[in-house]
């Protein structure tokens, strides 16, 4: 939801002449894995039929579709909680998927702000590692927890290796 909302005050701010631009020199992203091979734990909730449907089309082979689902499944929910309580199991999934996610920066006003999308035609963003529908999952919770502007500066793995054991989730290996 934020990145909508983000992409949204930007074609504003550039309408009225503000000086939004997406940044020429984001920092290299590092390749990592999720750390799900012992698979979700016992007792772990199982997700709304609707979200299960939404999981399953990121698991598909069709990279639009996927890519699509994706976007539709981060704007479903308003916080992390929420959302981790929605998706569940969902994080130690461990199909491929069929598209791939990017870092951007969009500045103005003094500040910087760093999402993570989809790679559409022309995408200037930083490849963002993902390999499996858990991982891809994974790249929502970065908004949710707004960690962008909460003075991080490192990697998405860096940030998850301290994020995902505190909340239950499936860690970097």
């Amino acid at each position: 939801m934020i990145r909508w909302v983000w992409a949204a005050l930007a074609v504003l701010a550039a309408g009225v002449g503000a000086a939004w631009y997406l940044s020429s020199r984001p920092v290299m992203e590092e390749d990592w894995r999720m750390d799900d091979s012992a698979g979700a734990p016992a007792g772990m909730c199982a997700s709304p039929a609707e979200v299960a449907a939404l999981v399953d089309r990121i698991a598909g082979t069709d990279a639009m579709d996927a890519s699509k689902a994706w976007l539709e499944l981060g704007a479903r929910y308003r916080d992390s909680r929420s959302y981790i309580g929605g998706v569940c199991a969902g994080f130690w999934d461990t199909r491929p998927v069929a598209f791939e996610i990017v870092k951007e920066r969009m500045s103005g006003g003094g500040a910087t702000f760093i999402y993570y999308t989809v790679k559409t035609p022309g995408t200037k963003g930083v490849p963002a590692f993902v390999h499996t529908v858990g991982q891809a999952l994974a790249y929502h919770l970065w908004q949710y927890e707004d960690a962008s502007n909460s003075g991080f500066k490192g990697t998405f793995r860096a940030w998850w290796s301290g994020y995902a054991g505190p909340h239950g989730l499936p860690g970097p290996r």
